[in-house]
Order: structure tokens, then sequence, then C-alpha cells
């Protein structure tokens, strides 16, 4: 059972999806979250795994959130490769997310299925997608399509026995190009519909108002990472000259410091808006190997 966005749902926060790239992102988001005292998911995307394998990078984070007093779980973002979300949960994941939204509808059931399946074995959390997430820089088209249809939510949910579900409703990924509009109605229905928590996808540049309106309207967990990425990269380039910043990446690295100190800073404003400072206290102590905390009376 997923204690984190239970209680999220029943006490009417989010929790933020931190997407960490590297060590030193981890150890960024997780210095930001101890300075709220508050819950938190770190995710790793599907692609970082080409760069660091897991064996290597899952121990390491392991580490850095079995070191903090915080709720801190460990979740594989987008993962579409079975064979590679059954070796994170083998290897101490227990939040995963099997993204089969660019699927046909039963084929999305059948591997979600097979997801929640495997991950009972470590009692582990799964998240699915349905209607597909686009990119903010097509936003103009993929704003408005393969959003989330209600009725067949319901079907998903109770078809595949996902435990939290990331729902299409005018959010994208990346850096938008243009105004996004979420489709609160649309999101107000699936919530009533559905009985568990629901994720948004794409919150960087949605806007604080928008983000805060979606959690009113049953979103638990918001997952960002490009707004914590600008913050640094805009960091770094106004500390070195943009032309050296473009021709000398090591320049870029040895700036590092500058970068990861505003990556928390950004990290903080949305641990305050998402409401879950303070509420790391809620919980008892992370159990070994990423298990969800339980919360506290």
């Amino acid at each position: 059972m997923d204690f984190l966005l239970r209680h999220a749902d029943q006490h009417n926060y989010g929790i933020p999806g931190f997407d960490v790239f590297n060590v030193e992102d981890a150890i960024t988001v997780v210095q930001a979250a101890e300075e709220r005292n508050a819950p938190l998911i770190m995710m790793v995307y599907e692609g970082a795994f080409k760069a660091i394998p897991p064996e290597v990078y899952i121990p390491a984070l392991r580490t850095i959130a079995e070191k903090s007093k915080l709720p801190i779980a460990l979740h594989l973002d987008h993962g579409t490769d079975l064979v590679l979300l059954r070796r994170v949960l083998d290897l101490g994941f227990r939040y995963v997310m099997f993204d089969g939204s660019s699927l046909p509808f039963e084929d999305n059931v059948r591997l979600s299925r097979e997801a929640v399946e495997y991950a009972a074995k470590f009692g582990a959390t799964v998240e699915a997608e349905l209607g597909h997430v686009g990119d903010a820089s097509k936003y103009e088209i993929d704003g408005s399509t393969n959003l989330t249809e209600p009725a067949a939510a319901v079907e998903f949910v109770r078809r595949t026995g996902v435990h939290c579900l990331a729902v299409a409703v005018g959010t994208a990924h990346g850096q938008y190009k243009g105004v996004p509009k979420l489709h609160f109605d649309r999101l107000a229905e699936i919530d009533a519909k559905v009985d568990i928590p629901l994720v948004l996808h794409g919150g960087s540049g949605t806007g604080i108002d928008n983000i805060q309106r979606s959690i009113r309207t049953g979103i638990r967990k918001i997952n960002i990472y490009t707004d914590l990425a600008v913050a640094a990269e805009t960091a770094i380039a106004e500390e070195i000259p943009r032309k050296a910043a473009a021709k000398k990446r090591f320049e870029i690295l040895e700036q590092r410091a500058i970068g990861q100190e505003a990556m928390k800073r950004k990290a903080i404003e949305y641990l305050d808006a998402f409401g879950a400072s303070g509420l790391a206290e809620k919980f008892d102590r992370l159990a070994p190997f990423g298990h969800p905390p339980r919360p506290v009376a």
C-alpha cells in the first residue's frame, strides 16, 4: 500500500516527485526537503540508467535516502521496459512507473497489470499513465490531445490494480511554448470516479496557481525536473560568460555548487507550494531499501 500518497490524499497536499540525474541532484533535493522537513519522492527517469547502470546508481541513492531522517521513496519514472522495471525492484526501488501511455489501451492494461503483479512481491507501489502527457514544445497540439477519459480511467484502474494514476489533463513535459491550460472539470470527474491517488506529470512551468488548484482537485504527486534544471543553468550562466559556457563544458562543471544551490532554492519553492513542508514528522522513519514509511498518529 502506498502510505505516502494515501497520507497526502487524506490530508489534501501534494508530494513532489523530483527527477535526479546524478548523485549531486539527489543530495540537493534531499537537502531541500530537510530544510523544509518534507516527505519526498526521488525519481530516476528510465533513460538515466543508460549513463549510470542501476547496480551502481541505486545503491548510491539508497545510501542518500537512508542517511536522511525524512520519509523518502525511490521511484522509477517513465519505465517502458518491464525488464528494467523488475531489475530496479530487485535492487530496492519501491515505487515504479510503468508508462504504457503511448500503447493501445489493451496493451497498456496488460503490461501495467504485469508490472503490478511483479511489484506485489515487494509490496511496491505502481504508477501507470492513461492518456498521454505530451511535449511542451508542441503544446498547441499536445496540450489538448490524448487527454484521459474518466470512464476509461475507471476501467483501467479496475483491470490493472495500479496504486496511482498519472492523468493527462493539459500539462506537458519540458518548457512550454504557450500558456498551459488545465482541464480541471475533467480532473475533478476522474478524481470523483477513481479511488486511488492521482499524479500530475509536467509540473514545471505549469504555474503555482494551477498546481495548487490541481492539488485541491485530487492530485497527490507532481513531477518536477525542468524548472530545477533551468534554475541551475540560469545561475551558472549568470556566473560565467555565456560564450565560455557554450564552448567549455568543464567550466560549467566547476560551477556546479552554484547550480545546485539554485536547484535547491527552486525545490524548496515547490515543497512550500505543494503544502508538503513540515509534514515529514507525520511519518515513521524510512524503512530499509526505500519502503514507503507508515504515517504516525
